[in-house]
């Protein structure tokens, strides 16, 4: 995010936390809520979660005795990354196929609700991998990895088949996907996911 669009995308009370550290660089959490003078915990919480959000904090330590987490800015911890600037559609499309490639599967809005995209974003991600050939479109809003469209359909969940998208919202995307985990790859080459994998 610019830092001319800060005041008009984040709150105010994310702008006090942003402020403190840009100045104190690294706080840990009780240190950042008295210095930021957000003292509401809920409301503390949402900042921060906005603030990752945007990628702009991020948490760089744990301590255990007490517990508390260690705040810093994340342009900080991942300089060359966030100096870069990138497509968006490349960056939706990068989105969409590292949630893809750890669900196997996704249904209607799921990419959007997890990630905080709108739905049309989302949208335009997976269409993006559909038009490379990394997944396909098994029924509006959703989308499979291409290589699993190769499995034999057999070990899915009773009732569910493999082009049935419906389905798979009714049973639910980590059923499938861990059904689909669970069975043979079709022709010369068999095998299956263990927990190390």
């Amino acid at each position: 995010m610019r830092r001319s669009a800060e005041r008009s995308r984040l709150s105010r009370d994310a702008r006090r936390i942003l402020r403190v550290l840009r100045h104190e660089w690294e706080m840990a959490t009780s240190d950042l809520r008295a210095e930021s003078k957000v003292t509401d915990r809920r409301a503390f919480t949402r900042a921060l979660d906005e603030l990752q959000a945007a990628m702009l904090v991020v948490p760089a330590d744990v301590v255990y005795q007490p517990f508390t987490y260690i705040w810093t800015l994340a342009i900080g911890r991942f300089p060359d990354a966030l100096t870069r600037r990138v497509n968006r559609q490349l960056a939706l499309r990068e989105i969409a196929r590292c949630f893809l490639a750890g669900a196997g599967l996704t249904v209607r809005g799921e990419l959007a609700r997890v990630t905080g995209l709108s739905r049309v974003e989302a949208g335009l991600g997976n269409r993006a991998l559909v038009r490379e050939g990394y997944a396909v479109m098994k029924a509006p809003g959703a989308y499979m990895l291409a290589e699993l469209e190769r499995w034999d359909r057999t070990a899915l969940p009773d009732g569910l088949s493999g082009t049935d998208a419906a389905s798979a919202e009714t049973v639910g995307p980590r059923a499938v996907t861990s059904a689909i985990r669970n069975r043979k790859m079709v022709g010369s080459k068999s095998w299956t996911l263990t927990s190390n994998d």
